[in-house]
């Protein structure tokens, strides 16, 4: 009688099993049927998701947490992938897992729309228009044409190839960032350090996978490595950003004096409210005398412990010959860590009526930003104003 009983328990115990994961399944297949209903509409949640969650929590470029959240969503991305390409169900008997396999692709979405909008946040800090406008304008487009990209993410040329682009771009600033030091041999470390990753997540990739052919690895091998002479290309041309370094601030100044620890006095022109000129795209300095200084001030910001060669290269216009012609070049070593940036600033005197630029850039003449100016011959200005930064 109690072995009658403990059978009955026995199949209820089934049956009830039975019938919850019955329900679960028809949970995700409702969830499945609806989101291929609604595609377009997951797809563009998906990826606001992915910025909205860069915008509320970036905020540093050597912040750890900044970098979890990042590489969280590589990690993500990289299981998203393994998920949508491998039979989970029939290699290891997750059957909720592979019924659930047709949402990994809309996580991969969301996880490449989060590096993606992170990547548009930290280059685009870190960038000077105008000689990095290139690869910003190509980051803008592959950001802003994420959402629509759904049937691309199911070929996985483009998942690992969009994986390995991703890998590289982070590398290149969590490595300087982790290293305390930018330079070249940085920047080949990161390529480095990209292709070793991706190996390991092939190598895993294909052990789940044998059956992909052999013309289907070949064309990830070409992708990865037209992606790695790509970055190397832009990088060796100067058109990638500096980052982890970024100009915070670049003014022009009648006189600038440092008053203490991180505090300085500058001495600028006092224009109107209504001259909006003036405030918003002119830059004039109004010279007097033969004694009159034109300072740069500048403020760049670098990861913390960081240590790097900054310069201010100064250049005039020459009407003549209808070029720039070097006048001097200042160099400064650039500690990093704090918010406000690194601060400091140069000068000439008696500068040539025209037209001036300053260049600040690090080694090899990477450039970070620039202001331009026009230098006036006058007899008269408006009054100078001091003010405490």
């Amino acid at each position: 009688m109690q072995q009658k009983l403990q059978t009955i328990s026995e199949n209820n115990s089934n049956m009830e099993e039975t019938i919850e994961s019955k329900k679960l399944s028809n949970k995700i297949a409702r969830i499945k049927i609806w989101v291929q209903n609604n595609e377009r509409l997951v797809t563009s949640s998906a990826f606001m998701g992915g910025f909205g969650i860069d915008l509320l929590t970036l905020n540093r470029i050597d912040q750890w947490f900044d970098n979890f959240i990042l590489l969280s969503y590589m990690v993500i991305a990289a299981i998203a992938i393994l998920i949508i390409n491998t039979d989970i169900e029939e290699r290891f008997g997750l059957a909720i897992i592979s019924k659930a396999s047709p949402l990994a692709l809309y996580a991969a979405q969301l996880a490449f729309g989060g590096l993606l909008s992170g990547f548009v946040i930290f280059y685009t800090k870190s960038a000077s228009w105008y000689v990095a406008w290139p690869f910003l304008i190509v980051l803008y487009l592959l950001f802003l044409g994420n959402d629509r990209m759904l049937k691309y993410y199911k070929r996985l040329e483009v998942q690992t190839g969009m994986l390995f682009g991703a890998l590289f771009a982070m590398a290149i600033f969590f490595v300087p960032t982790t290293l305390k030091m930018v330079g070249d041999l940085i920047f080949i470390l990161s390529g480095i350090t990209s292709v070793v990753i991706m190996f390991v997540f092939l190598k895993l990739l294909y052990a789940l996978l044998p059956s992909i052919s052999q013309v289907r690895r070949w064309k990830i091998r070409r992708n990865i490595f037209m992606i790695f002479v790509v970055f190397n290309i832009l990088y060796f041309s100067n058109i990638i950003p500096p980052i982890p370094l970024s100009l915070k601030q670049i003014e022009i100044y009648h006189d600038v004096k440092r008053t203490g620890t991180n505090q300085y006095t500058v001495t600028k022109q006092d224009y109107a409210w209504y001259q909006l000129d003036h405030h918003i795209w002119k830059n004039e300095f109004i010279k007097t005398s033969a004694t009159d200084r034109v300072f740069v001030f500048a403020s760049i910001f670098g990861p913390e412990e960081l240590r790097a060669d900054v310069y201010h290269k100064w250049q005039w216009f020459n009407p003549a010959t209808q070029q720039w012609k070097d006048v001097i070049e200042v160099e400064y070593a650039l500690t990093g860590g704090r918010d406000g940036g690194f601060r400091w600033y140069s000068f000439v005197t008696d500068p040539t009526p025209g037209a001036w630029r300053v260049r600040v850039t690090g080694n090899h003449d990477r450039e970070i930003g620039r202001i331009q100016f026009d230098v006036i011959n006058s007899n008269t200005r408006d009054p100078l104003v001091q003010e405490n930064i």
